[in-house]
């Protein structure tokens, strides 16, 4: 279906618009046109597309299947025009160009943040936006052109038919505690003993927690209850250095030194978890020569230091 030499912006911006407010008036007002001549334009589009768009409701109108997909690819086009028309901008006046890069959770705090800082010292010209999240804030993201790649545990987007993945290192999970925590100074802590403490760690929809899990199943010991679920390394952190809960982090938050040595590693019998990492991108997307920089200094720090991420 040749689109391309038919389709125009309006079309694009309409349908996008009707996803978002479920209603052709309300979509036609945010657009400054006139309800007929929305109307009128999805009409053109179905009927050259010989498929329907949205089903009418009383309410409004929902998206079909067809719908949805055209609301989706629409969303790229417009960031990549919208993104295209900031950098010509900065490049006609000489400002600094913005890269987009999404870090999955504790991402942006290990291999990401050390390859970051050489290149930025490389390209001056260059402001570097760092998107970190979970999975339903970077993936949109992604698929939409809002960041050009995504760095973290490949786990998380690996199933998403418009991702490619490939993978840089390993990503290795440890327990932490606060320093000075009974269980810290000793030999390596069995299950049994590690299963009876107070914990906080990331929810349960999470491969991590499900991977941490199966590590006390596998020697028939009931995994640990939470005290705590939380995703926030900071908060985490906080409330570890003032009690004496465990948490699961990336072995990088310890080794980058985030809370000043406060918080240290507890030694145990048990294997972590271990996940790949790496960098997730729009499949079909060409990365710019920036953020192909990017995914080099990448490459620098784990060739340099393995255990970074």
């Amino acid at each position: 279906m040749q689109l391309e030499h038919w389709m125009s912006f309006r079309h694009l911006r309409l349908v996008v618009a009707i996803g978002e407010f479920g209603s052709i008036l309300h979509a036609a007002n945010h657009l400054n046109v006139s309800q007929p001549t929305a109307s009128k334009l999805l009409q053109d589009l179905e009927h050259t597309m010989k498929a329907q768009l949205f089903t009418r409701r009383n309410r409004g109108v929902v998206p079909t299947p067809v719908g949805l997909e055209l609301i989706a690819q629409a969303r790229i086009l417009l960031s990549q025009l919208d993104r295209a028309g900031q950098q010509l901008e900065a490049v006609s006046s000489q400002q600094r160009h913005i890269l987009g890069i999404g870090a999955l959770l504790a991402g942006s705090a290990g291999m990401l943040a050390q390859a970051i800082v050489p290149f930025c010292a490389r390209h001056p010209e260059v402001i570097v936006n760092i998107l970190e999240g979970g999975v339903e804030r970077v993936l949109p993201a992604l698929l939409s052109g809002e960041v050009e790649l995504v760095a973290g545990r490949l786990s998380g987007m690996q199933y998403h038919d418009a991702v490619v993945q490939e993978k840089l290192s390993d990503f290795q999970a440890c327990i932490v505690a606060r320093r000075g925590h009974p269980l810290a100074a000793g030999a390596a802590v069995g299950a049994e003993v590690l299963a009876r403490q107070r914990w906080i760690l990331p929810g349960s929809e999470t491969l991590l927690r499900r991977q941490f899990d199966s590590c006390f199943e596998d020697l028939g010991v009931t995994a640990p209850r939470p005290v705590v679920v939380s995703n926030s390394y900071i908060a985490n952190g906080r409330m570890i250095r003032g009690s004496d809960m465990l948490s699961l982090w990336p072995r990088s938050l310890i080794d980058f030194d985030l809370f000043g040595g406060t918080v240290v590693e507890i030694p145990t019998e048990a294997a972590m978890p271990v996940t790949a990492f790496g960098i997730s991108t729009r499949r079909g997307h060409v990365l710019s020569p920036m953020a192909a920089a990017v995914v080099d200094a990448l490459r620098d720090v784990i060739a340099t230091n393995p255990q970074a991420c």
